[in-house]
Formats: C-alpha cells, sequence, structure tokens
C-alpha cells in the first residue's frame, strides 16, 4: 500500500482483446446453460454475431471509458420473453468461472455489485 509520499501506482486498464476474451467465453457459458441458453438462443437468433459485437462494445465503454456502447442494455434485457429477475443473478453465477481474482484488473469492474445492488449480466 503507497504511503503519503509514494504516489498509488495507476490501474492498470484491460485491453480490447482482453474484454473480448472475457465476453466471449461468457456468451459461450450462457449458451450451454439449461435456463439461460433457450431464452438467449430465441431472443438472438443468428445474430450471435452482432450480439457479442453489442456487448464487446458494452464492456468497453464500461471497463475502458470508450464510450463505443450507446443504449441500455437493462431496457433491452427486461423487453425479451422469458426474462426473470432471478435469471440476472444466474448470469452473475455463469460469469464467475471466467472471472479472474478481484485482485487482477480486468476483473475489478465485473468482480462484484456495488454495495446494495444486486448483481445484473
Amino acid at each position: 500500500m503507497p504511503t503519503l509520499d509514494q504516489p498509488a501506482a495507476p490501474p492498470v486498464l484491460p485491453t480490447e482483446e482482453a474484454i473480448f476474451r472475457l465476453v466471449d467465453g461468457f456468451y459461450a457459458d450462457i449458451r450451454r446453460d439449461p435456463s439461460l441458453g433457450p431464452i438467449f438462443e430465441r431472443a438472438i437468433g443468428a445474430d450471435w454475431p452482432a450480439h457479442l459485437d453489442t456487448m464487446n462494445r458494452f464492456w468497453s465503454s464500461v471497463m475502458l471509458t470508450s464510450g463505443r456502447y450507446k443504449g441500455n442494455p437493462m431496457v433491452v434485457h427486461l423487453r425479451v420473453p422469458g426474462i426473470a429477475p432471478e435469471l440476472f443473478a444466474r448470469c452473475w453465477r455463469c460469469s464467475r468461472p471466467r472471472r479472474p481474482s478481484s485482485s487482477h484488473p480486468i476483473s475489478r469492474p465485473l468482480s462484484s455489485p456495488r454495495r446494495g445492488e444486486s448483481p445484473r449480466a
């Protein structure tokens, strides 16, 4: 831990490539999940490349403040037939094996929800 006379090291940000690997692996797990997979397949169908591109832009905006995503993902997800609040928690659990340890820079925005918030996909 830095002292007052030692500045803190700047945070190490993930790369776009690391974000893409994380997102692609997460959605591969979602597609295999017996509860979530069918819902996502009905909603996305053959448009998986476009969906993954959107999610990569979203996480790039969140983690790198790239501004590459414009929109409201919660509104979009809540319009999907079959989506229920408990499934967002299931999505969060599906992401756990993909997330590096909480000390790894790429995982900090993903490691846990903010205090008082429920986990969301």
